[in-house]
């Protein structure tokens, strides 16, 4: 009995490999689909994954994102030395921010229809003139307002006499400083300490003679 089974085992074997009935001519079939289907699933991953390798999608980009700094972080080192316009008495002119290194550095961002970055510009301009050479503070119009040179002009001319008695200044199509510090909202005040470090990035402005100075080395201005 032990040997018929062995050997009815060994004919069933010997049955599909050798003798290719009309059902294992199907099995067959129905193998090499699925091998064919699986083969082709394969070859459409591997092109799916090289699609969306870093170099695809770097390339498809429109460059690296703008590089941002937060509070705690150094700016950069070219910070000091990147070209901007500026504004001043009517007339533009390029200017880095080299001459503002080692002082305490406050980029006030400012649109034409900001209410309050007009109306903090008195209480500004006291500790400007107070303290020209511990302190600058340089407004900043960043080109995403879409103010013009016109429109600019027409502001000074409006409130240059009553909030900017020394002089009107900015940096005005800013696209640089505005990214760099992530600005979204007007006004915005982003201090930097003498030694290069981001303080605070703010919409309060804590150049005012009410308010405590906590950003100055424990000094009161």
């Amino acid at each position: 009995m032990k040997n018929f089974y062995w050997g009815r085992r060994d004919l069933s074997k010997n049955i599909c490999r050798l003798e290719p009935t009309a059902l294992n001519n199907h099995a067959c079939s129905l193998r090499t689909f699925i091998t064919l289907l699986l083969a082709f699933q394969i070859l459409l991953f591997s092109k799916s994954v090289l699609a969306q390798s870093p170099k695809s999608e770097a390339a498809a980009g429109s460059g690296n994102p703008p590089r941002t700094v937060i509070v705690g972080q150094k700016v950069p080192s070219d910070f000091w030395v990147q070209k901007h316009t500026i504004y001043e008495d009517g007339q533009t002119r390029v200017i880095t921010l080299k001459e503002s290194k080692g002082k305490v550095l406050v980029l006030d961002f400012w649109s034409v229809s900001c209410g309050n970055c007009i109306f903090h510009q008195k209480a500004i301009s006291y500790f400007k003139e107070k303290y020209p050479e511990d302190l600058e503070v340089i407004m900043v119009n960043p080109l995403r307002t879409k103010d013009s040179l016109n429109q600019i002009t027409a502001f000074e001319e409006r409130y240059g006499q009553e909030y900017f008695p020394n002089g009107f200044r900015s940096i005005i199509l800013d696209k640089e400083l505005s990214n760099l510090f992530a600005v979204r909202a007007f006004p915005t005040y982003v201090w930097i300490t003498p030694g290069g470090m981001v303080q605070t990035i703010t919409f309060w402005n804590f150049l005012d003679k009410e308010a405590a100075m906590p950003f100055y080395g424990g000094k009161v201005l």
